[in-house]
């Protein structure tokens, strides 16, 4: 569409949102509602008739559309007689025949629904976001161009606000001054589309202020008048652009860097499209990273750029390096302590292992450009959150020393947890809950924990983060694919563009397609997740109140199998995550008194019982940062010592895991339970960490040799009481379930008990 045309289309969308009345709005600030079990079709299918009425609402609307209201004087194309064919009926029994065939083949895949299901970070999806991507998917929108999406669109719009408002970014008011600060953000496809687009932009970002120098200086610049341009750097001096060295300009402030193009308008009267066409021959976009790096870097002896990531990244990251022609080699991996958090700063860091402050100090020293810092906010095999305060803290101290650097937050997994946290703006009417600890009434009601003291200072430095991953596909519970990607200022999406906004009425386009990796994508995503937060809330009286729940019921499973090893059994169980007791090494004797405690306190108890317990301070201090339990057993030999073999108890768990995942084609009903498993290897978690866990194991530690170890998520608020046992609830029969496995497994080993 021609730009003008794109001028009006934008135009005449915003008139006619303006008219429609409140209640058809496009917007996400409504109370929501706080029914939990209204929120999902349930493990046993419970809310069939409303899962039915409401895609039947949606089939039924679509069909009067298009019979009805549009055009319904216009001929029909499929009459009476094609339907009464005998090809047409064939045809359509062939469809009934192959759906069926399809829905069989379907049933190969894990019941992810089902309470027995702890594996990946999977598990049912909401009501409203299934019937709202259905529903989208019915008018087939590509939220490439608002003209081939006007309505989901704006609801992706509308959602990037509402992402940006749980994370912590503000989004000010619509009549707040055009100088306040913005954010915005967006649907993906996914989590690796949205890290992959934040490196790219903190790549363009790094290196715009480079490009602006030689567009200046070019003969003949369109920019010429702007030669007494004044940067702000990042140790918060001022200097004339034309005066900064290479490595200077590396290292302007990022904020200065987002404000350039409208620096350059204010100042020097230079339209932002006149900055666009003169620069562009000189963005490493353009020129790309090997004639960039050779041209405005080498002669100054600066080295290749690097992202700093730690240890437990995501796949994606090595990814992202090698798309952007960063490389994998320039990706430095930060290690992980013991609770496979990165490691920030450490006066005596074991051999061969990394802390984030002596990267930084040695990209100083050696004059290596830092693309970007991430910061893990639950890592998808330990549910581990890097502790972001802390690096936040160190870019500070280093950019006084005039190192500059974007920081992102990879929180693809843990982004939603930062709804346990928002207060809501509007209260329902009805069923108005707090999501702290409280007596229980009915057995749906599950308490809802709030994370640890440690976990809420990072999501509470969230707001000085240049970016953030999330997935509402995730711990969002909305259908594949739906990821996402929030940037604190919204002019750092226009370093991943190679199309202008068009501007009108003072503002950008409605449009999303212009930015980012993708190009046609679903409108269906974007409905699926607005319809999701408008009937649960991103605050503690909607996803809160879920991921609260989760968090409750990872706690009280994380107890039994803690503790589930008597002296009497033949096996043991080593959890990654480490009791109060052992973090602060308290001791052999006081770590076996917490032990009894967990055991007698939180273990075969109700919910109302541990909330009343005089130990429930301890139990919330308990497992992992969000809801992901890692663990390994190990069996003992006939003498009743502990294999002391890496080597078989890394077998025990394989095998373990092989009895408790399904291959295609097998029948879930002869798996007790299905989970996941990894293994941490000394390559990427440090020596320290593989030796240590190995040692709590019972086994000679040996740092040449991986764990392999368990992974259970605990995504499902409702195992913790059941109807049929409210006392235990569904927890008892997933440790039976580890029992029966271990008595089946443990017996194959040579000389086991």
């Amino acid at each position: 569409m021609h730009p003008e045309d794109k001028k009006r289309y934008a135009a005449a969308l915003e008139t006619h949102l303006a008219t429609l009345p409140p209640d058809q709005q496009i917007v996400l600030d409504g109370p929501g509602t706080t029914s939990l079990p209204a929120w999902f079709l349930g493990p046993k299918a419970e809310n069939y008739a409303v899962f039915t009425d409401l895609i039947t609402r949606a089939l039924n609307n679509q069909i009067h559309w298009r019979a009805i209201e549009v055009h319904p004087n216009d001929p029909p194309y499929i009459t009476p007689a094609m339907q009464s064919s005998a090809e047409y009926k064939q045809t359509v029994d062939v469809m009934k025949e192959e759906l069926d065939k399809i829905f069989g083949l379907m049933k190969m895949s894990a019941p992810f629904f089902s309470m027995r299901h702890q594996g990946h970070m999977l598990w049912d999806m909401t009501l409203p976001g299934m019937v709202g991507y259905f529903t989208g998917m019915l008018f087939n929108q590509n939220n490439v161009a608002v003209e081939a999406s006007p309505v989901t669109t704006m609801m992706e719009l509308a959602v990037g606000d509402d992402l940006c408002e749980m994370l912590g970014y503000p989004v000010p008011p619509a009549d707040a001054p055009p100088t306040a600060l913005r954010p915005w953000g967006h649907i993906t496809c996914d989590g690796s589309v949205a890290n992959t687009e934040s490196a790219w932009a903190a790549r363009n970002l790094k290196y715009f202020a480079i490009g602006l120098k030689a567009a200046i200086e070019e003969p003949g610049s369109l920019l010429a008048s702007a030669s007494t341009i004044q940067l702000v750097l990042c140790d918060g001096t001022t200097a004339p652009l034309l005066s900064l060295t290479a490595w200077q300009l590396l290292n302007v402030s990022n904020d200065t860097v987002f404000g350039l193009t409208a620096q350059l308008q204010t100042e020097y009267g230079i339209a932002p499209s006149v900055t666009t066409t003169a620069i562009t021959p000189f963005l490493v976009q353009t020129m790309g990273m090997s004639a960039f790096h050779e041209k405005f870097l080498a002669p100054s002896g600066i080295g290749q750029p690097v992202m700093i990531v730690p240890s437990t990244k995501h796949y994606s990251w090595p990814k992202a390096a090698a798309l952007l022609g960063i490389g994998a080699a320039n990706m430095i991996e930060v290690n992980v302590d013991l609770d496979a958090r990165q490691i920030m700063d450490m006066d005596c860091m074991p051999p061969g292992e990394r802390c984030f402050k002596d990267v930084l100090q040695n990209c100083l020293d050696h004059r290596i450009p830092v693309l970007m810092s991430v910061a893990v906010i639950g890592s998808t095999e330990e549910s581990s959150i890097d502790p972001l305060a802390a690096m936040l803290a160190l870019r500070d101290q280093y950019r006084k020393k005039g190192l500059e650097f974007s920081v992102h937050c990879d929180a693809a997994w843990g982004g939603y947890f930062a709804s346990m946290l928002r207060v809501p703006k509007i209260s329902p009417a009805i069923g108005v809950s707090d999501s702290g600890a409280r007596a229980l009434t009915v057995l749906e009601d599950i308490p809802a924990l709030a994370m640890s003291a440690y976990c809420n200072e990072q999501y509470a430095a969230f707001h000085n983060a240049d970016s953030i991953t999330v997935d509402p596909h995730k711990a969002g519970f909305i259908p594949y694919p739906a990821g996402a990607l929030c940037y604190r200022n919204s002019a750092m999406r226009a370093f991943v563009t190679f199309s202008s906004p068009v501007i009108y009425r003072g503002g950008s386009e409605p449009t999303v397609g212009i930015y980012g990796v993708e190009g046609s994508k679903p409108g269906a995503a974007a409905a699926a997740v607005y319809f999701s937060h408008k009937i649960i809330r991103p605050n503690k009286q909607g996803y809160g109140k879920i991921l609260g729940d989760c968090v409750f019921t990872h706690k009280k499973l994380f107890s039994r199998v803690l503790t589930m090893a008597t002296p009497e059994d033949n096996f043991n169980v080593t959890m990654l995550n480490r009791i109060p007791a052992a973090k602060q090494n308290l001791g052999p004797q006081k770590i076996n008194e917490q032990m009894d405690i967990i055991k007698t306190s939180f273990v075969n108890k109700t919910n109302a019982q541990i909330l009343a317990s005089p130990q429930f301070p301890l139990f919330c201090e308990l497992g992992s940062d969000q809801v992901i339990m890692a663990f390994a057993f190990n069996f003992k030999l006939a003498d009743g010592t502990m294999n002391t073999d890496i080597i078989k108890a890394n077998a025990l768990n394989s095998a373990m895991f092989q009895h408790l995942s399904m291959l295609p084609g097998e029948d879930p009903n002869t798996r007790p339970l299905i989970v996941t498993s990894s293994e941490w290897s000394v390559s990427d978690y440090g020596p320290d960490y593989i030796q240590t866990f190995q040692q709590r194991m019972g086994c000679i530690p040996n740092a040449s040799v991986p764990i392999y170890f368990l992974i259970s998520t605990q995504m499902d608020p409702w195992t913790t009481e059941t109807e049929t046992n409210p006392e235990y609830g569904f927890l008892a029969t997933i440790e039976e379930a580890y029992r029966s496995t271990l008595a089946l497994c443990i017996p194959a080993f040579e000389g086991a008990k």
